[in-house]
């Protein structure tokens, strides 16, 4: 009996680690920006795929008394996944999935967008993904006529000003979906 229990618990504890998928490409992004009280917009550019052209830009601004913050991802050649019945002011917010969710392909409804926010604070209200942590956000961009689908995750600050994305994959075979997280 003892021997049963004793192999029970290494069957358990020897978990199966996840394989790389060579189909996928994972890069290290870390970059924060933080927007300064004054209305002035802060970006950076993302390349994801290296290529020497810019994928998206990650934006954050603020008004002087910080009642009113904004972070938000625009895509120069990219779109992100989005919630079409959450918005603020012409932006719709960022669509998060969770670890091994993957988004729909690309259609004729409003899911993707090249232009989304991820954070918006304006007095009383608020929305988007301020304080809980690092997410995943599903986006797609072009290389050359092919859409390649990725990840990123990213973290708002509570105060709505400092906007980080953290890492990102995207899949190399054009039209195809990827889970969130995969590598």
């Amino acid at each position: 009996m003892a021997a049963i229990v004793l192999l029970s618990l290494s069957i358990i504890a020897c978990k199966e680690e996840e394989v790389d998928d060579p189909n996928i490409t994972y890069v290290k992004i870390n970059k924060s920006i933080t927007s300064p009280l004054n209305r002035n917009a802060v970006s950076d550019t993302i390349d994801v795929n290296a290529d020497g052209v810019e994928d998206f830009r990650m934006f954050a601004v603020s008004t002087a008394a910080a009642d009113t913050s904004l972070t938000y991802l625009y895509g120069s050649n990219a779109l992100f996944y989005i919630d079409s019945t959450q918005t603020y002011s012409d932006t719709y917010k960022a669509k998060n999935l969770f670890k091994g969710e993957q988004p729909e392909l690309m259609s004729t409804k409003t899911q993707w967008y090249f232009y989304a926010f991820t954070g918006a604070k304006t007095v009383p209200s608020s929305q988007g993904y301020a304080g809980v942590g690092d997410v995943f956000i599903p986006f797609m961009f072009l290389v050359g006529v092919n859409k390649h689908y990725g990840w990123m995750s990213i973290n708002v600050s509570s105060d709505y000003r400092t906007f980080k994305i953290i890492d990102a994959a995207f899949h190399l075979t054009p039209d195809t979906p990827i889970k969130m997280g995969a590598k």
